[in-house]
């Protein structure tokens, strides 16, 4: 909500956002951790494959 409001600087210059995927974690510490593992170089890549129309 926030991201689309402008209100996060860091995005604010690539909106729309749609959410494309949402994952439920049982702790914080898991969500943390594979919220770093996805934002790695190859993950990225992975992920941007996964979501990008061909």
């Amino acid at each position: 909500m926030l991201h689309n409001a402008g209100k996060v600087k860091s995005t604010k210059g690539y909106r729309p956002w749609e959410l494309l995927e949402s994952i439920q974690y049982e702790t914080r510490s898991q969500a943390v951790k594979m919220e770093m593992f996805y934002k790695t170089g190859q993950q990225k890549e992975i992920l941007r494959k996964k979501y990008t129309a061909t």
